[in-house]
């Protein structure tokens, strides 16, 4: 799903991103790509209080990352 060229032994400072995609069909969507990858990640989760679904995962550099769509 992701790809990177030069990977880095160590954090570059950077801990944690997050990435916003259009619904929460598209985190369903990414958790199978996930998944065929082989690529560890949690499940889609919804924030109902927040009004958002994510699913979180991390690079190969141990940067978390978590993909939102909103639940309406």
């Amino acid at each position: 799903m992701f790809g990177c060229a030069g990977r880095h032994s160590e954090n570059r400072g950077v801990s944690s991103s997050t990435l916003q995609v259009n619904s929460r069909a598209d985190l369903v969507t990414a958790h199978q790509k996930l998944d065929d990858a082989g690529i560890p990640h949690g499940e889609v989760t919804d924030l109902g209080d927040a009004g958002l679904a994510i699913l979180s995962f991390s690079d190969p550099d141990g940067v978390h990352l978590e993909l939102t769509a909103p639940l309406s």
